[in-house]
């Protein structure tokens, strides 16, 4: 193996050769390059959190038009229902029509049978029936065109009001002209009397018959309105339609955006994972190369050098080295956390009876402070242990 490959590695495996070298490649001050590298963590984790509550927010916008639709819903199915009364309202009407027909009919069989000698009136009673017809067929086609609208809206009660009125007027009608057809069987003479009668009645039946056109027409520009209403009706209805499509397409695109940024939040979390870890490697080895002259200008202990040690029935200590009667023992962190100093107190605790009869010189030291570094400041001056804060090189600030 050449020398170039044992040393790529040792980069590659050991990881304190690896520090080593970067300490030789001029990384002199490690710990402004890790406030920096701690900075630019916090500007991503904020990030982060920015992009959290944008979707939180986005997720509210899309219940807010989830209730929007079922509003909708909701109208729509009152419209049905109300355009299931119409159409009942209309079977009546259909009803009433046929008995309206039947009559008619009995009325036309009656002045037949006074035909033979009553050519004037059959004549004129002709064409009142011809206009009956035109009526009857004009009433079927409106007919058609109601069953067509079903559906729609309360303009068609207006009218239907009006027929019903207009039909009430035919069967006062139809009742007088059939007291006529009567009084015409009693004799002749009164018929005479009776057809100037009925010719007047004719014609306030014809006055009848042109309002019913004008109502007719009336029912069929309204009509012609209603279509066309229904036809923006439904453009606005596909118009909601497209953008619900719409909607979803952007509900999908989110929701795939959602999953790439959760797969580059945990990317970032690996990464920040292994960040902290190298972090952590440079600070404690940056504390335990100049912590000892700290302990040695602090305590007069003649230590040389920090090592890594684990005591076996203890626990591992990130720094630690016995001197004479006094045994020295470290722990470093990047931020200092409660939990981090609980853990120590319990190793120091069980170190100390370990090592009955020599003095445990317990120190803490650490770059950053955490929102509960305080209270583990104050556990610590508890439990008689040192904790000192690192500012760079030499420099050690002690706090208890």
């Amino acid at each position: 193996m050449s020398l170039r490959d044992e040393f790529l590695r040792l980069l590659r495996e050991d990881e304190e050769f690896r520090l080593a070298v970067i300490g030789f490649l001029g990384i002199v001050d490690v710990q402004s390059s890790l406030r920096q590298l701690i900075s630019a963590v916090n500007d991503l984790t904020r990030t982060v959190q920015r992009l959290a509550e944008g979707q939180e927010r986005l997720w509210e916008e899309v219940r807010r038009i989830w209730q929007e639709v079922s509003a909708l819903k909701e109208v729509q199915n009152k419209i049905l229902e109300e355009n299931n009364r119409i159409w009942q309202e209309i079977k009546a009407l259909r009803e009433n029509q046929e008995k309206l027909w039947q009559e008619n009919n009995k009325i036309w069989q009656e002045i037949r049978r006074l035909a033979e000698g009553q050519e004037a009136l059959r004549t004129d009673v002709n064409k009142l029936w011809e206009e009956n017809n035109k009526i009857w067929q004009e009433i079927k086609s409106l007919r058609e065109g109601q069953e067509r609208l079903w559906q729609e809206n309360n303009k068609i009660w207006q009218e239907i009001k009006a027929l019903r009125e207009n039909q009430e007027k035919l069967w006062e009608n139809q009742n007088k002209l059939w007291q006529e057809v009567k009084a015409l069987r009693e004799g002749y003479e009164a018929l005479r009397v009776d057809v100037n009668k009925l010719w007047e009645e004719n014609r306030r039946i014809n006055e009848n018959i042109e309002r019913i056109w004008q109502e007719i027409r009336a029912l069929h520009e309204g009509q012609e309105r209603l279509w066309q209403e229904n036809n923006r009706i439904w453009q606005e209805i596909r118009r909601i339609n497209e953008n619900i499509e719409k909607l979803w397409q952007e509900v999908k695109a989110l929701r795939e955006g959602q999953g790439r940024l959760w797969q580059e939040t945990r990317s970032i979390r690996r990464e920040l994972s292994g960040v902290s870890r190298t972090v952590g490697a440079l600070v404690e080895r940056d504390v335990r190369h100049y912590l000892p002259s700290w302990v040695r200008e602090r305590f007069g202990v003649n230590v040389d050098r920090l090592r890594r040690a684990r005591i076996e029935g203890v626990g591992e200590f990130d720094g630690y080295a016995e001197v004479d009667n006094e045994v020295v023992a470290v722990e470093i962190k990047a931020t200092l956390r409660l939990r981090d100093v609980e853990d120590f107190v319990n190793k120091v605790s069980r170190l100390r009876s370990a090592k009955v009869g020599r003095e445990v010189i317990a120190v803490v030291a650490y770059v950053n402070e955490a929102r509960d570094t305080g209270k583990a400041v104050e556990l610590a001056r508890a439990n008689g242990i040192k904790v000192v804060k690192h500012h760079g090189e030499d420099d050690f600030e002690e706090l208890t």
